[in-house]
């Protein structure tokens, strides 16, 4: 018993030695992969560091309505870091929604510019708290609810819904004097920030629905559509043009 037991002992050194290359070669490999793998979680944990540092020293934009007699206006806060260099732009659209009639028959959205529906902006100056005022023009409310009521008598029953939609862009310079652009969607109810590729969708929608240098009607094949889309802008856009109140 103890014989076998040496001859096994013997073998196993011999192997052991035999094949030492190997295991040092293996336990250096085992070792590397381990430090590679302490050392992608230390710079995965760093990353998330330093993300959330940049989130800490982020402006954070929100922009809330209000409501003064027949005035809007768009308060635009920061709730986030300073920021610097504030520009804002944006778009105002009145849409007939999913419009139909006896040439239409597919419900369909038409889309038309309001380019006087703010007036102006008011920059504040700050760099956090109310750091901007978008003033809508005189009579909004009212023209809004008449815009709606003409088309209602105008089209009976196959005006069923309309609704306003704006689309913002904000940008601004970070403290780490880097320029970021945020894109907003507002319409009756809501004003939300969305993503660049929202915003290029909404948009690219817009511009599909909208009579803009008559791309939208060259899209059209049958003429009849044609012919009773061109006359529902026709008879529109003359009803979104502002009435002054004498």
């Amino acid at each position: 018993m103890n014989s076998k037991f040496k001859n096994r002992m013997k073998k196993t050194r011999k192997w052991l030695t035999k094949n030492k290359v190997f295991f040092e070669v293996f336990s250096f490999l085992f070792l590397g992969i381990a430090s590679l793998t302490v050392g992608y979680f230390s710079y995965l944990t760093s990353q998330a560091q330093l993300e959330l540092l940049k989130a800490e020293q982020s402006p954070v934009i929100n922009i809330k309505r209000e409501y003064v007699g027949d005035y809007e206006f768009l308060n635009i806060e920061n709730v986030g870091h300073h920021l610097f260099d504030l520009e804002i732009s944006y778009e105002t659209y009145f849409i007939i929604n999913k419009y139909q009639d006896s040439i239409i028959t597919q419900p369909t959205d038409f889309y038309f510019d309001i380019n006087d529906y703010y007036s102006f902006v008011y920059e504040t100056g700050n760099t956090i708290g109310l750091v901007a005022k978008v003033y809508s023009s005189e009579y909004t409310k009212k023209e809004s609810l008449r815009i709606r009521r003409e088309c209602r008598e105008l089209f009976g029953d196959n005006f069923q819904t309309s609704s306003y939609e704006q689309l913002l862009k904000i940008r601004y310079i970070d403290v780490n004097k880097k320029a970021q652009l945020k894109y907003f969607f507002l319409d009756d109810l809501s004003a939300f920030e969305i993503s660049k590729s929202k915003f290029e969708k909404i948009t690219k929608k817009i511009k599909s629905h909208r009579l803009f240098g008559n791309k939208y009607l060259k899209t059209i094949i049958n003429s009849d559509v044609k012919k009773d889309i061109q006359k529902i802008f026709d008879e529109v856009i003359p009803i979104t043009e502002k009435h002054e109140e004498k």
